[in-house]
């Protein structure tokens, strides 16, 4: 259905599948119901049939109100004032992508003592015993730490400037390259799934969206290229993100059954994301008959949550009743979507109520694309694509997810007046 649609409206243009929209709809997708393409004895050994019914009839609610949400900021939006970003000089968007290096590894080059070595050493480690470990509740150091959520913005500026190569100097483009992947390869050695898709999400949207010669087989193999690596590298990091990459290839063979594709008894390939359906539908039980509904907690955490502790020394830790603790795993750390999340706080009218938010969001970062025809304005609207993916995953980090987004939009604003300003000053006034 999906599938379908997209085709559908793709015959308007290619580009207008490149939507904040769609990657809701197909992160959501991933996260609930693509594990369930392959068998789930595993799963099924796991839940009853009832369980499955009452997540699978949230999900479903949640995918109509993102469908419906969508349509709002359509209908509400005045053509006479469009949302558009202006564009930034070519020496902008260079100084841009250096800017955000810089203060993206500054926390890990401190902690090596700027030693590149020895960062590649400690990148393909462990990713908890790494020397730039943050703290669990931070502190004024934190705020360093945290310049890390640039590494997300760093594959978006580099793709835009690899489609304008030709005004970029042939050892500048190789730098960029060079950082824009090995960024990429951070995220990998750090086993995190999420931050992994993510940035190549970012790099693959913005590579498309700023491309002069854009077309349906390019788009088509860029997608399909993106999900062999993205399941390639999905299998790969689960079984050596305990132990490090290094001791990984050094050992040769899988540490545990974590990976992406398990082998089940029955000889059958199973594939496993996150078995978001399990707590979804767990947690559709134990709310409200064994907990209350939080109301309002998780939605304030998350506002919350981008104020740095050392500004705030007693911001809110955990919430009153965590996934964790309401299924019994206190141990580790459980995803349940958007729709998990907002089942507990509200009960289905959450799920409706936040599903056609997040949908008019959509809408709304859409038009942002859409009105803005120039390469800034299309990094900044892909830059938008990661926080809606980690959305779907968790609403406690959309707000932070955010980040990386504003943080370009505020360098934009303060490098464009300052080349602005020293075009004025030398009588230059060109883009280029």
């Amino acid at each position: 259905g999906i599938a379908l649609a997209m085709l559908f409206e793709a015959n308007q243009g290619v580009r207008n599948v490149i939507r904040t929209d769609w990657v809701a709809i197909l992160s959501f997708y991933v996260l609930t119901f693509s594990e369930f393409l392959f068998p789930q004895p595993d799963f099924d050994r796991r839940v009853t049939l009832i369980d499955v019914e009452n997540g699978f009839q949230l999900c479903l609610i949640g995918f109509a109100a993102l469908s419906a949400g969508r349509c709002i900021a359509y209908l509400v939006h005045n053509p006479q004032k469009p949302t558009q970003i202006k564009d930034m000089p070519m020496a902008g968007l260079g100084l841009m992508f250096w800017v955000c290096v810089f203060f993206a590894y500054l926390s890990p080059m401190l902690a090596v003592n700027f030693d590149p070595i020895l960062l590649v050493e400690e990148v393909t480690g462990p990713r908890f015993a790494v020397a730039w470990q943050r703290e669990r509740l931070g502190g004024w150091s934190s705020l360093v730490y945290e310049m890390g959520l640039l590494r997300y913005a760093i594959p978006v500026l580099g793709a835009a400037l690899f489609n304008i190569r030709e005004r970029v100097g042939v050892l500048h483009l190789m730098l960029i390259i060079a950082f824009t992947l090995f960024t990429l390869f951070f995220a990998f050695c750090s086993g995190t799934r999420n931050a992994f898709a993510v940035q190549l999400a970012g790099l693959l949207g913005t590579f498309l969206l700023t491309h002069r010669n854009l077309n349906f087989w390019r788009v088509a193999t860029v997608g399909v290229a993106a999900i062999v690596v993205m399941f390639l590298a999905a299998q790969h990091m689960l079984e050596f993100r305990q132990i490090g990459l290094a001791t990984y290839i050094q050992q040769a063979r899988p540490t545990d059954d974590a990976s992406v594709f398990i082998q089940s008894n029955s000889n059958q390939q199973e594939l496993f994301v996150d078995h978001n359906m399990w707590s979804i539908s767990q947690l559709r039980k134990k709310f409200p008959e064994e907990h209350d509904f939080l109301g309002v907690e998780l939605l304030w955490h998350a506002i919350t949550k981008p104020v740095p502790r050392a500004l705030w020394p007693g911001k809110p830790t955990v919430l009153s009743t965590s996934i964790e603790n309401a299924l019994g795993h206190d141990d580790m750390t459980i995803a349940a979507t958007f729709v998990g999340e907002s089942y507990i706080s509200f009960g289905l009218p959450g799920v409706i109520g936040f599903g056609l938010f997040l949908g008019w969001i959509c809408g709304f970062w859409n038009q942002v694309g859409q009105f803005s025809n120039n390469t800034f304005g299309q990094i900044v609207f892909a830059s938008g694509f990661g926080a809606i993916a980690i959305c779907m995953r968790s609403l406690i980090f959309f707000t932070t997810a955010l980040l990386p987004t504003l943080a370009l939009i505020v360098f934009g604003l303060i490098i464009r007046k300052y080349l602005l300003q020293g075009n004025r000053k030398t009588g230059k006034y060109s883009y280029s």
